[in-house]
């Protein structure tokens, strides 16, 4: 990367923000076609990093590699899949040595992501992250400019998933169902954000319509849209194949069985997979806790006359507990040590 250092200041940064299982790999690996646009895994370090360096802006090499050390640290994937070594990194941090704030800072860790991808041509960054979802108060306040799509899926079809994959603490129906709730909750909270800068996309129409909704993401952040960016598959089967020599075979091994749909065209086939997979029960539960999240999505759901057992209270419970204190407990152990 050779990038000036106006160039990148230059350089929009976006976020997709979403659940696991709601199509944000696919929606990820269709924009990474794109020669405008980097849009990385999931790594949520500027929220890790945010407290100790947002007021810095002068570093020497020292201070560069406990940074590198740090990110290294937050990393919640095999970042040597997707991206640059840690000696690459320093160097390429060096190079913009001794003037940087911490927005410029981000998006050099983030034009680090996807080594074999020409960082000189892009123009947008759009960060594809799980934990923001609790978070986007912080992000907006980090990153005001920053323009933020909300990607859904019908919760029958996201706990379907969940269970399949054997995701969550419990596979139990209104755990999952709650933990939904939990998570698509912070975005009907938004209030104060700039109704431009905020877009929903539906997981169903982006299947279904995949070129007329891909148009309308582009649009929304000022990226040109390409035909063959809908054929998504065949730069992240590629990608994976020029990279496999370089990760462990069980994560490769794991990466397949896990993003095996995004490495197929874009296909209809996962609609309504809940009707397939859930019992009455599980489907009764799970629109009974999500019932106001569907009119707010706009999905189709009867008010549910089911009275919740006393387990189905326990796991809501359980689902409640789970992810406030774990959420609290990171945000202060992480953020807060910093």
């Amino acid at each position: 990367m050779h990038l000036h250092i106006n160039e990148i200041k230059k350089i929009k940064l976006n976020f997709i923000i979403c659940m696991e299982r709601t199509g944000s790999s696919m929606l990820t690996a269709m924009l990474n076609k794109n020669e405008q646009v980097l849009s990385t895994s999931e790594e949520p370090f500027l929220l890790y990093l945010y407290k100790k360096y947002n007021n810095k802006y002068n570093y020497n090499k020292h201070e560069i590699d406990i940074l590198v050390e740090e990110f290294w640290l937050t990393s919640e994937k095999n970042l040597s899949l997707f991206y640059e070594t840690k000696e690459n990194l320093k160097q390429c941090l060096y190079s913009y040595l001794p003037e940087i704030n911490f927005n410029d800072l981000c998006k050099i860790l983030y034009l680090n992501f996807i080594p074999l991808k020409d960082k000189n041509k892009i123009d947008v960054i759009i960060d594809k992250q799980i934990k923001f979802i609790h978070y986007i108060p912080l992000i907006i306040k980090i990153f005001p400019e920053s323009k933020i799509l909300i990607l859904t899926r019908n919760h029958k079809d996201v706990i379907t998933s969940w269970k399949k994959r054997k995701l969550g603490q419990t596979q139990n129906a209104a755990y999952l169902a709650k933990v939904y709730n939990l998570n698509y909750i912070n975005i009907t909270n938004l209030k104060n954000i700039v109704s431009e800068n905020l877009q929903i996309l539906k997981y169903e129409d982006l299947v279904s319509n995949p070129a007329n909704e891909l148009k309308k993401v582009c649009n929304f952040f000022g990226i040109n849209y390409f035909e063959n960016m809908i054929e998504h598959h065949t730069q992240f089967n590629a990608y994976i194949d020029k990279m496999a020599d370089k990760i462990e075979q069980d994560f490769l091994d794991h990466l397949k069985t896990f993003q095996s749909n995004t490495m197929k065209p874009v296909s209809t086939d996962l609609i309504n997979e809940w009707k397939k997979v859930l019992n009455n029960k599980e489907v009764e539960v799970s629109d009974k806790i999500n019932y106001d999240l569907d009119l707010f999505f706009h999905y189709n759901n009867q008010k549910s006359k089911y009275f919740y057992t006393f387990f189905d209270r326990l796991n809501i419970a359980r689902a409640w507990f789970e992810k406030k204190y774990t959420i609290a407990f990171t945000f202060n152990l992480h953020y807060g040590l910093n």
